[in-house]
């Protein structure tokens, strides 16, 4: 009936009303809107001069195996730099997703975690937004993408663990410790040996903060050093700089680029 298809469709054109008298006993009780009772409605008109035909022998509106033969093919001819641009724009979303939900951006956040999900959540869809063009998308433009997760996965893993290490430690505390991580980050951009200098104890002024860090006892990293090396601004390798991990297990060196 008309009456089914408009509380399918339309609910807000259907107003329940058990006073309504039908004589189908099953029939909804209630009575549609003002405009879809008026004369020359063009649904009404429409229901009306359909032709009946069961479902079964319908055309499909959506057809399962066309459809996938579609996807099949656009996988089979679509170009790399496409493909690539699609899967990080998804990788992105499903990422910043997961770090939304967790408990550090929910039921326990803190300005610093937050703050670093929203910056990355902005960067990333200005830049996919600005990029509908895959070619107009550059190197850096995914390496800012890429940047800006980084430091959205550390906010949130730094801001669970301390969670689940520091149980019953003061707010201001975990709040301090997330702020100094967050601007050893920033540090660490722009010179890594003073970034790994950096000392929190020094920095809490309350006892209970204190007593916590004390009562935890971290244990000591391995001996390391961390240094850049910067190319020369006119050598082969302009605007790029060597990341040099020394660890008494092994040297890693990475390159890295970033605008001078």
């Amino acid at each position: 009936k008309f009456q089914d298809f408009v509380r399918w469709h339309s609910p807000k054109d259907w107003t329940p009303d058990a006073a309504t008298v039908s004589t189908d006993e099953f029939a909804p009780r209630g009575r549609l809107s003002a405009r879809m009772r008026h004369k020359g409605n063009t649904w009404i008109e429409l229901w009306r001069n359909a032709p009946r035909c069961a479902a079964s022998k319908q055309a499909l509106i959506f057809d399962p195996v066309v459809e996938g033969e579609r996807a099949l093919h656009h996988l089979e001819t679509v170009a790399a730099s496409a493909l690539f641009a699609q899967l990080t724009r998804c990788a992105c979303a499903a990422i910043l997703g997961i770090y939304a939900s967790t408990d550090a951006c929910t039921m326990r956040a803190n300005a610093t975690t937050v703050n670093a999900v929203k910056i990355a959540t902005d960067t990333s869809s200005a830049l996919f937004t600005r990029g509908e063009d895959h070619d107009a998308l550059t190197v850096e433009d995914y390496e800012r993408a890429v940047f800006a997760v980084q430091l959205a996965e550390r906010a949130t893993t730094r801001a669970e663990s301390l969670h689940k290490k520091f149980p019953d430690a003061p707010p201001a505390l975990l709040d301090a410790l997330l702020i100094a991580a967050s601007k050893w980050d920033t540090e660490r951009e722009i010179n890594t040996m003073r970034a790994a200098h950096r000392v929190l104890t020094s920095e809490c002024h309350s006892e209970d903060a204190r007593s916590a860090l004390r009562a935890s006892r971290p244990s000591r990293s391995a001996r390391s050093a961390e240094y850049l090396i910067r190319a020369p601004l006119h050598g082969s390798m302009p605007h790029h700089r060597l990341h040099v991990l020394v660890t008494d297990a092994h040297t890693r060196v990475s390159r890295r680029t970033s605008a001078m």
